[in-house]
């Protein structure tokens, strides 16, 4: 039940980090300031695209190690939660 628990919050988490760039008001991309008439710049939004491809893909890497060992070392449930901390 534990590794369903902190396997959810590593997905959200993964999740909502990659697609913040999109979340977020279309004059700011990663902290900075972007002028109205650059928003649709085909940088920034290769830039974007480019965050969220790269952040999936690793946080679903980590999510499948992190499945991978939890399911197969059967650890106990002090090292799991230290573990996905």
């Amino acid at each position: 039940m534990i590794i369903a628990l902190f396997g959810f919050i590593l997905l959200f988490i993964t999740i909502l980090q990659a697609f913040m760039p999109k979340f977020l008001k279309p004059t700011e991309a990663f902290g900075v300031y972007i002028p109205d008439s650059h928003t649709k710049d085909s940088v920034v939004i290769k830039l974007k695209n480019t965050y969220t491809t790269v952040v999936l893909t690793f946080g679903m890497i980590i999510f499948g190690v992190y499945l991978w060992w939890a399911l197969t070392q059967n650890p106990a449930e002090e090292t799991l939660a230290l573990v996905s901390v």
